[in-house]
């Protein structure tokens, strides 16, 4: 059988919102300690089908630092997939009719010492269905200016998926802050 290599390719946004016609000057910045998780052979990690519990090769700090207006009263840090059915695709040519994606159900993440979570939810960013709250921090005159790192590792549960067939599968995972109201 051949293996699964599967190449998780790791971008980051920054976006914070301002409340009516007052600007006030506020900034976020998220920075991302790599960018590429992978699984593969090469890593000692392929993927196996029907597996629970399939470790990416490494993970990735998160460094966010910011300094927001008074009026606003939370910041979160989402990460979230394009596509809730493809957020990771099949890409090679191993596998030409009725090759399967790995959906954003089926990648799970975790910060520091937390569970693994499928990316399920539902934001404002991304697709329905395929975002994750990664931090979800109340903003008050104590943290205004402020930052945090945290560590994020990957997990891909196929557990639905006892029939995935060897191909290489890619996708983009998205980070991206915000600030409300």
């Amino acid at each position: 059988m051949r293996g699964r290599t599967l190449a998780f390719v790791v971008f980051f946004y920054c976006g914070f919102f301002l409340l009516g016609g007052v600007s006030y000057a506020q900034s976020i910045t998220v920075s991302l300690s790599g960018g590429s998780v992978q699984w593969n052979n090469g890593f000692g990690n392929a993927l196996t089908p029907g597996n629970s519990t399939n470790a990416g090769s490494t993970s990735i700090t998160i460094s966010t630092i910011w300094s927001l207006a008074i009026t606003s009263t939370r910041l979160r840090l989402y990460a979230y997939f394009n596509s809730s059915t493809a957020a990771l695709a099949h890409g090679s040519l191993i596998c030409t009719t009725g090759c399967p994606d790995i959906p954003s159900s089926a990648v799970e993440l975790k910060i520091n010492a937390g569970a693994f979570t499928p990316v399920t939810g539902t934001g404002p960013f991304g697709a329905a269905g395929a975002s994750l709250i990664l931090l979800n921090i109340a903003i008050s005159g104590a943290n205004r200016n402020s930052s945090n790192t945290s560590v994020l590792a990957f997990n891909i549960n196929l557990s639905s998926l006892p029939q995935l067939p060897a191909d290489t599968y890619s996708g983009t995972l998205s980070i991206q802050a915000q600030a409300t109201p």
